[in-house]
């Protein structure tokens, strides 16, 4: 099932001028990547271009932060970009939001802050006087209490960046949901855009949008922090959003950016507690972290299946097991798909253009990591007439995305014999120019034979797991990582790259940047440093940072 790549139902107001929309948490205002837009303007022009034909260029005047909903108003003529401007810029607009805090005391008041500009995702609060800063003011009354927990109505006068988060935070009340200044725990960003006036660039009456605040924060403001997996309705208007959010990821399936396989639920960070849900093609994955009964196991199983999909296939993953279970026993992976029709397996699907088996009736894991589908994007973007050394390459999905951009050499290394099997057959299946060469072995000791050689990889990709065992060692992920980071740049060419990535959730993402920076020192090298996040599909949970971390080491910079 395809989900609408715009909802008309988001449409609050639209006439000659002007088109106003109730823009969902979770979709951008403005596309990060501006080769593969994906925001509300791109969304609703091409919405309006297949209703009438022809779409007007948008105009933009105002932006909501990504995980913020509500009304946004966009110009469909030069007439309205005028008065949109004008009235932007004189501070006219009325506009007005909820948010859903905890520990806000006290009625109605006026904040005043002085706030800096946004740095590293950030944005400071600054000294009163500070000629850096610049004057944030806004108007907080609550609305409606329950214990520490309030519902607050905000009117801003001035239009700062991540203005109501910071002034909020900064009076201990921040927005639940809150990853970047806040801790709590909610179904989303709880900030909601409720109310939007402006003057009609026609005549100048007035024109006033409101959008209904969401179901959720009455579900917040109730107690609950995120949907349980016991209540079915629920657990499937949550998908819905996200269905309505990642509906991008189903864009261009025809092209070179095809995605086939996507997170599509991710747990806390969407909102449910111990779900994820993963497409694959026309299926679904559902990994589950919590031991339900059979019943209410059968009732989730419905709620998800109802989303339209072929089939859903299930993983245990309890996180309370007082034991190791076997990842292949039936009880923990069963082999059936338990709703709907089941896949004929290995199941092909595409990334970027690049094609790779999956499994989705065998084990825990399917073959392929989701979440290092930009990595993998990466890899491929830099790879041409490069040599590469894919590290703990389990099926060898690095070493297909080098092939497809142009890699002339590939060399995979894993511990495990059936997973690079599996990578040998996926190499296969794009019918690679480059050369491939698979390693049986101990990452260590062929990292040591290939410095004792003298080879040199102009790039490396190095993703191991939190542990490992071999005959010849034993890997942890922590303060083993100077040490095998070391030992990969030592193999690296001059002007080469690395791409270190780690799923410890153990470790966070300053000390996992200060060990491959300590490497980077003890050889003596000069290069540039940077981190990224991982993909749009696993946010983070609020409060915490995320799972997956990679760190990119270009030497020679």
């Amino acid at each position: 099932m395809l989900p609408p790549f715009f909802d008309a139902s988001l449409i609050l107001h639209e006439d000659a001028d002007l088109v106003v929309v109730n823009k969902p948490s979770g979709m951008s205002s403005q596309s990060a990547d501006p080769d593969h837009p994906d925001d509300v303007v791109f969304r609703l022009t091409r919405f309006l271009r297949e209703r009438d034909g022809s779409a007007p260029k948008l105009g933009v005047h105002q932006r909501l932060d990504r995980d913020t909903s509500g009304v946004i108003v966009f110009a469909k003529t030069e007439r309205a970009n005028r008065s949109l401007s004008r009235q932007f810029e004189a501070r006219t607009v009325r506009k007005e939001y909820v948010a859903c805090v905890r520990g806000f005391r006290g009625g109605a008041r006026t904040l005043e802050h002085a706030l800096g500009e946004l740095e590293h995702g950030r944005v400071q609060v600054l000294r009163t006087g500070d000629p850096r800063g610049s004057p944030a003011i806004c108007d907080v009354a609550p609305i409606e209490r329950n214990g520490e927990r309030a519902l607050v109505g905000i009117t801003l006068h001035t239009g700062r960046t991540h203005q109501i988060r910071v002034q909020l935070a900064t009076e201990e009340s921040p927005v639940a949901g809150d990853g970047l200044y806040g801790s709590d725990p909610a179904h989303r960003l709880m900030l909601h855009a409720s109310l939007l006036g402006i003057e009609r660039p026609l005549d100048g009456n007035p024109l006033v949008v409101r959008a209904k605040i969401p179901a959720t924060f009455k579900r917040w403001l109730g107690g609950e922090d995120a949907v349980p997996l016991t209540d079915p309705k629920a657990v499937r208007a949550a998908l819905e959003r996200a269905l309505r959010v990642r509906a991008g990821l189903h864009e261009a399936r025809a092209d070179d950016r095809a995605i086939d396989a996507y997170r599509l639920l991710h747990a806390e960070a969407d909102g449910v507690q111990h779900l994820v849900v993963d497409v694959y093609g026309d299926h679904l994955v559902a990994q589950l972290y919590e031991t339900l009964t059979p019943e209410a196991e059968s009732a989730l199983l419905d709620a998800i299946h109802t989303l339209g999909f072929a089939g859903v296939y299930l993983k245990r993953r309890p996180t309370n097991a007082s034991r190791v279970v076997d990842p292949t026993r039936e009880e923990v992976a069963p082999h059936e798909v338990l709703r709907g029709e089941s896949v004929t397996n290995p199941l092909r699907i595409r990334e970027h253009g690049v094609p790779y088996d999956v499994r989705l009736d065998e084990g825990l894991s399917t073959g392929i990591f989701l979440d290092q589908r930009d990595n993998r994007r990466r890899v491929r973007e830099v790879a041409q007439g490069a040599r590469v050394l894919n590290l703990f390459a389990y099926t060898c999905g690095f070493s297909c995305a080098a092939a497809h951009g142009g890699a002339r050499e590939v060399v995979s290394v894993d511990a495990s014999g059936p997973a690079l099997a599996r990578g040998e057959a996926n190499f296969a299946l794009g019918g690679y120019a480059a050369a491939h060469r698979v390693i049986r072995g101990d990452v260590f000791e062929v990292l040591d034979a290939a410095r004792e050689k003298g080879e040199r990889f102009d790039l490396v990709v190095c993703d191991p797991p939190t542990y490992s065992t071999t005959k010849h060692g034993r890997w942890t992920s922590g303060a083993d990582w100077t040490r095998l980071a070391e030992a990969v740049l030592h193999v690296t060419s001059a002007r080469g790259t690395v791409f270190f990535s780690s799923n410890d959730r153990r470790m966070n993402e300053k000390a996992f940047r200060q060990r491959i920076q300590a490497a980077v020192t003890l050889i003596g090298g000069k290069a540039q440093v940077r981190s990224f996040d991982a993909p749009s599909d696993h946010p983070r949970v609020p409060g915490s940072e995320s799972t997956m971390k990679t760190v990119r080491v270009k030497l020679g910079s």
